[in-house]
């Protein structure tokens, strides 16, 4: 069986909403971070840098406390990892886990997605697709929908940046 809190440790409050399909990107074991830019290759960091943004029955969102980069608009990179308990497909192959790097403003709420890399429990990537922060910089933003996993993920986020950027220092 698949175990989410192998992966995560909730520092931040959790919000329960509806849950809403959204695809993400990963990698197969748990590595440090070497650079919080979404240049580098996707990994998913010590486990001790997730902190928890987002719970439902089936899908846990954490966000990478080590790579929070601010840039220069008042946005933030930011990196994201989802765990399903209950498999999604993708081009017929099952995956559980997901890494993005994303571009989240906080007011108002907004996103770009940097990067996206699927994975099956500690497998390697099934599909990712990426960009360079500057290509993602020109994209529109998106504004997640109402109730989503996004929304409260993306939230959580915001009202925590203050405190764990002064963490960070």
């Amino acid at each position: 069986m698949f175990r989410l809190c192998k992966h995560f440790r909730a520092i931040l409050p959790c919000v329960i909403l509806p849950l809403a399909v959204s695809f993400g990107c990963g990698k197969n074991e748990p590595s440090p971070a070497t650079h919080a830019s979404s240049e580098s290759e996707p990994t998913f960091g010590a486990p001790e840098n997730w902190a928890t943004v987002f719970f439902h029955a089936d899908l846990t969102v954490a966000l990478d406390t080590t790579r929070i980069e601010p840039m220069s608009d008042g946005s933030y990179l930011l990196w994201f990892q989802k765990m399903w308990v209950t498999p999604r497909k993708v081009e017929s192959q099952p995956f559980n886990r997901e890494l993005i790097c994303a571009l989240v403003r906080c007011e108002p709420l907004g996103f770009k997605t940097v990067s996206l890399t699927l994975f099956h429990d500690d497998g390697p990537p099934l599909a990712q697709k990426r960009a360079p922060v500057i290509e993602a910089v020109k994209e529109e933003w998106k504004t997640p929908a109402p109730g989503s996993a996004d929304e409260g993920s993306f939230q959580q986020a915001c009202i925590n940046l203050p405190r764990l950027a002064i963490a960070k220092k």
